[in-house]
Order: C-alpha cells, then structure tokens, then sequence
C-alpha cells in the first residue's frame, strides 16, 4: 500500500507527465510564507534550525491548509557565503528576504568577447570583485582563499537544507518538488552582469554577442545541476527555471535570440532524466506559439497572467498547465470568492488532466494571503477535483 508521500507524489508527477491523476494535484508556492504566517523567526528557519521550515509545514496542515507538495523550502541563498564577500544583493531579515538595489551592471559591451572566451575566468575574476567591494581590496592569493571559503560555506547550507527537505518527507509526507535551480544564461546576463537597460541595449546593437555569450555560460552552468540536484529513480527530478526575460523581448528577438539557448536547456534536462518546471513571468501570450518548439518530455509551467483556458487548449499538449489560485483574491477577496475561483478552475482547467492547481505567483509575506482562504480553496480542490 503506497504511502501519503508516494500517493501525493505520484498524483504530481502524473500531471506533470500530462496524464490524469487520480485528483487534481494541489500546489500553491508558499514556503516562505508559510514560516512568517506562523510566527517563525526567518533568520532562525534558514541558518540556525534546520527543523523549523518543517515545522511551518505542519503548523499550515494544522490550520487546516490541504497540500499535495510545497516548492521547496525558499532557502535558496547561502547567505553566510555572500557575507564572505561582503553584502550581497540580498540580505536575510526577520520579516523576509530583502532586496538591496539591484545586482547593477558588472561588465561593459565591450566585455562580451572576454565572457565569450572564458566564462568561468570571467566571471570569477572581473564580474565578481566589481560587484563585492571586499574582493578588490584583495590579493589574487587573498580572493583564492576567500572563494575557497564560500565554496565551503555552500557545501555547509546545501546540507542544512537538505536536511529540512529531508525532514519535510519523512515526517511530513510532503514531497519537495524543487530540490535544484537554475537561470537560463540571458538572464543571468541581466540579472547579474547588464541589469535591464544594459541588456535591452545589446539585444538592438549586438545580439550575436548575447546568443554567444549565453551559449559558452551553458558550459559553466549545466555541469553545476549535477551536485545540487542529480536524477532520482523515481523518476520526480525537478529544476525550477523562472524566465525574466523572455517577455521583455520583441517576439522576432525572442525567436532568434533567446529560443535556441531556451531549448537546448530543455533537451538537455530531459536527457539527463530531469523534469522542468518553468515560471513563465508576466504574459507570455505572444510567446505561446514558441511553446510548441520545445522538446516532448515532463514540462510544467506556471503561468502568471493570461487567459489560462486559451493557454491549455493551446499548448496543452506540450506542456503541462499549473496555476489559477489568484493571489490577489487570496489577499483582498472572501472565502466565498475563493472558493468560487476553485470551482472556476476545476469546472475549466482540470478536465482532460494536464493541470495543476496552484499559486498564480509566490506567497512570500504574512500579510499575502488570509489563511482561511487559503484553507477554503486548497480543501475545495482536494474535496472535489476527483477524477
């Protein structure tokens, strides 16, 4: 007889094969959300016990919340390993995580023949100590020693959390769906070298040079999945990829520009036995039809806006579907509401399988979402999605 973990497990990784499970999977992305709603110090959850963000899971089963998986545990940064290098972009307080600024702009256009050349030499010795002012303070000796450092320090938080993921299953028979991450390179250039106003440039003026670019990172990148995240054999690997960029992009310098890096990631994670999980990050309506390009094999995207009974008939038959619990309805809206939205969802998106019902966005701060409708629309779906 399978257990709660296996049930919940294998109702996920059926919709997220396009098959019909035996009910609707219920998903909502809530983890850090989860530790603030129940008055559980931050700072304590993601560096000092490793059992408190299982314990947020079971105070939200406590109060009534209906869970199939959580996303992980939203302790995604060694923070301990950027105060090595001094302040980061992001920093790790009581109320959440903040963020400081943006990462800014760590290399020039002229730059992209270095990063062409030799991604990893570039982005170690020129990208890094521009953005951490302790670095170019240092001796080349003086920054080996310090990266040695925060090489050990990661070891250190993959453990920690991997030991809450661990906690989480076992004792709470909750599966984790995303234990690795990763960015597609275009938007590490923007996120970490170019900032938006850089890459927008060098998209009109130089967009070989990004495409290049991109392509050399995938050396660095793709080889690094192995340790955060290696296959499984049961067969529920996931990479979470959120795509910044995509819908900032004219579609003609999507398809040429962005789309060839987008599914070779795809092939390649689904080669190496990985299922993928994309956050498609505003409307990717004029995107869609790109969609249909991908590879065939376990995609799951959750799409944040747009008319999502048009996004499934149109590319349900690539990828499978997940959102329609609106966050914001979650926030402002009655219970009532909410469970009309569920109603809404399993009456329009969960007929044929291939759908899983989850938050449109994360849940990140206490204040995003009144408990009680959260408990309404998750026991509803779980209640009532039955196939």
């Amino acid at each position: 007889m399978a257990t709660r973990f296996e049930e919940k497990r294998d109702r996920l990784k059926t919709a997220m094969n396009k098959g019909t499970p035996d009910r609707v999977p219920v998903f909502p992305i809530m983890d850090q959300y989860a530790v603030l709603a129940n008055d559980i110090n931050l700072i304590d959850a993601y560096t000092k016990n490793p059992f408190l963000p299982a314990l947020a899971v079971q105070k939200m089963y406590e109060r009534g919340v209906y869970l199939d998986g959580i996303y992980g545990t939203s302790n995604m940064i060694p923070f301990d390993a950027i105060k090595k290098m001094g302040e980061g972009v992001y920093t790790l307080q009581e109320k959440g995580i903040m963020t400081k600024g943006s990462a800014g702009v760590t290399m020039s256009p002229e730059e992209y023949p270095e990063l062409i050349k030799d991604p990893y030499d570039f982005l170690l010795s020129t990208a890094m100590p521009r953005k951490f002012d302790l670095l170019q303070a240092m001796s080349r000796e003086e920054v080996a020693k310090t990266l040695r450092a925060v090489l050990l320090l990661t070891g250190v938080f993959e453990i920690y959390d991997k030991t809450s993921i661990q906690i989480i299953e076992k004792f709470y028979q909750t599966p984790v769906v995303a234990k690795a991450c990763m960015m597609i390179p275009q938007c590490i250039i923007l996120d970490y070298l170019r900032d938006f106003a850089g890459i927008s440039r060098d998209i009109r003026r130089q967009p070989e040079d990004v495409l290049a670019a991109s392509n050399a990172m995938l050396d660095v990148i793709l080889p690094a999945l192995v340790p955060q995240g290696k296959p499984g054999k049961d067969g529920f690997s996931n990479v979470f990829i959120p795509l910044h960029l995509p819908t900032f992009l004219r579609p003609d310098d999507y398809k040429n520009y962005y789309q060839p890096t987008f599914k070779y990631v795809t092939q390649y994670l689904l080669d190496k036995g990985y299922n993928v999980v994309y956050f498609m990050e505003a409307d990717w309506t004029p995107y869609l039809d790109y969609l249909q390009e991908l590879p065939d094999g376990n995609i799951t995207c959750i799409f944040e806006v747009g008319d999502l009974i048009e996004i499934k008939k149109k590319v349900g038959n690539k990828v499978t579907v997940m959102g329609g619990m609106t966050t914001e309805l979650l926030k402002t809206g009655t219970i009532q509401q909410n469970v009309d939205r569920a109603k809404w969802c399993l009456d329009n998106l969960a007929p044929g399988g291939n759908y899983i019902y989850g938050t449109d966005i994360n849940l990140v701060y206490k204040d995003d979402a009144k408990i009680e409708n959260l408990v309404a629309a998750t026991q509803y779906v779980h209640e009532y999605g039955v196939y």
